[in-house]
């Protein structure tokens, strides 16, 4: 098996593309999500939808699950920052819905959240997706959660609507615009990783190291789709993973951690080329904690001109459920990477 993995790797450095693996050493208990904006709006969904599988999210400038209510009208009024008050977010009614989707098997039992951790960042600037929308997210997962210190804020930074990092090739934390990944002088992505997935599993986390090029693989997510052309619900026909050499290798020790990073509106690889899956810091970090990262890619199209994640609908009214097109096809993928892990 560790022959065929090599040779994937082989034909991806000549422009091919790798074959998802299904032997990595992953360790099933620490799985976690992270995403910005509609991303971070679909790492909420996929974290309530499966939150027997994932043990921690961390979410930039994303309002709480089913804010929208599938309706594109209230997920821009309401749920961003436009005509209306993000106050008018009605939390208690989000948490009777989640509870009663829960009770429905469309999503996974709430008691699967209350070990988990969760961090959450609004700039204060943000002129896209309003910090109250945040602390609505904030006020949301704590219905959940067994004790409040599992959720951690930044809430206090000043800057615009972006994946706030330090890395110094990158614009001010207050520039608003492409690809919507800024330097904001501080390791937020370290800090988020401690949070979510080293302190609870009594891990340190260690200094990033440098990326490594031939560890990042591009693979067909049409494959895992459950409806074919997948590009008609917002799913690109590409993907891609980030594996440091140390988890390429078949192990019976399951030391490695499957993360899985969802970008943002105007984010995905048709708009900024590779920098979401290169700029964000997480590569870095996974070269010296054994993380695997798992990049899915949103398309663009008629109904979702920007390549969002679908929070509000466009893919079908069951698009925030474990039935969901993309949802499912984000199932498909963590089943792949996942089937051999005991």
């Amino acid at each position: 098996m560790l022959f065929i993995l090599i040779l994937c790797v082989c034909a991806y450095i000549k422009g091919d593309y790798v074959v998802l693996p299904d032997n990595l050493p992953i360790n099933k208990n620490t799985v976690t999500v992270s995403g910005v904006s509609s991303g971070g709006a679909m790492a909420i969904q996929t974290h309530m939808a499966h939150s027997s599988i994932i043990n921690g999210a961390a979410i930039y400038a994303a309002p709480p699950y089913y804010c929208a209510m599938g309706n594109l009208e209230v997920a821009m009024e309401s749920c961003m920052k436009c005509e209306s008050d993000p106050g008018s977010i009605n939390v208690l009614e989000l948490y009777l819905i989640t509870l009663n989707t829960a009770s429905l098997g469309f999503i996974d039992g709430v008691n699967h959240l209350m070990k988990d951790r969760v961090w959450l960042f609004t700039a204060l600037n943000d002129s896209v997706v309003n910090s109250e929308a945040v602390h609505k997210t904030r006020d949301f997962y704590l219905k959940f959660l067994f004790h409040s210190s599992q959720l951690a804020t930044v809430f206090n930074i000043e800057g615009e609507h972006a994946w706030a990092t330090n890395k110094n090739s990158l614009k001010d934390c207050n520039f608003l615009g492409k690809p919507y990944i800024n330097n904001c002088k501080h390791d937020f992505v370290g800090d988020f990783l401690n949070h979510i997935l080293m302190s609870p599993h009594n891990m340190s986390l260690i200094a990033p190291t440098p990326q490594q090029a031939k560890n990042l693989f591009k693979f067909k997510q049409s494959l895992y789709t459950p409806i074919s052309p997948s590009e008609e619900y917002g799913m690109h026909e590409d993907a891609y993973i980030y594996i440091p050499e140390q988890c390429q290798k078949v192990q019976s020790e399951k030391h490695c951690h499957l993360h899985v990073s969802f970008h943002g509106c105007l984010q995905n690889d048709e708009v900024v080329g590779e920098q979401f899956f290169r700029d964000t810091g997480l590569n870095e970090y996974a070269e010296s904690n054994d993380l695997v990262i798992l990049y899915p890619q949103a398309h663009s199209s008629k109904l979702n001109p920007n390549g969002c994640w679908d929070w509000w609908g466009y893919s079908g009214p069951q698009y925030a459920s474990n039935v969901g097109l993309q949802i499912r096809t984000i199932k498909n993928l963590l089943d792949r990477l996942l089937i051999n892990v005991n």
